[in-house]
């Protein structure tokens, strides 16, 4: 939520984290603008570069794909926003998930840059300190818990 007096790249960037948190994707869309750049690492399952909203909208598809199973979608994304005045927005957050299945958890410090663009945002890169411990997680989280058969198993 925002507060009264909030620079407007600001606002556009809390309304996108909030559509996260909420996994509103329409509310997630209208913060992109139309010809929107999205950078992920491409370690990551939902990795790559996607433009315009139909490449917003495979983006989180896919990165709903990876981790709605594991999001808490009652707690906001903590994060910390800095902008320069022109149209960059920095957040510093924590990429938290929790699995209900084994309870492992991973809390990994993450960095987004924004470019907003006539109130929207029209390029997004994350920066992953640890991608592979997404990957892994995502990983270990995709298998069963037990194998009922085993190899060598008769």
């Amino acid at each position: 939520m925002q507060r009264p007096g909030t620079p407007p790249d600001i606002a556009v960037v809390t309304r996108l984290f909030d559509a996260v948190s909420a996994q509103d994707v329409a509310a997630l869309l209208r913060c992109y603008h139309p010809e929107v750049t999205i950078l992920e690492s491409g370690e990551l399952p939902y990795g790559g570069t996607y433009r315009g909203l139909e490449g917003a909208l495979e983006h989180v598809r896919s990165f709903q794909a990876a981790w709605a199973p594991f999001m808490d979608r009652s707690q906001p994304l903590a994060r910390s926003l800095t902008c320069d005045g022109e149209g960059t927005v920095t957040v510093a957050f924590r990429h938290q998930a929790r699995s209900l299945a084994s309870g492992r958890t991973l809390d990994e410090p993450e960095i987004g840059t924004y470019q907003v663009r006539d109130g929207l945002v029209i390029r997004s890169q994350m920066f992953h300190f640890e991608p592979a411990a997404l990957c892994h997680f995502l990983s270990e989280e995709s298998r069963p818990a037990t194998d009922p058969h085993p190899p060598g198993a008769p």
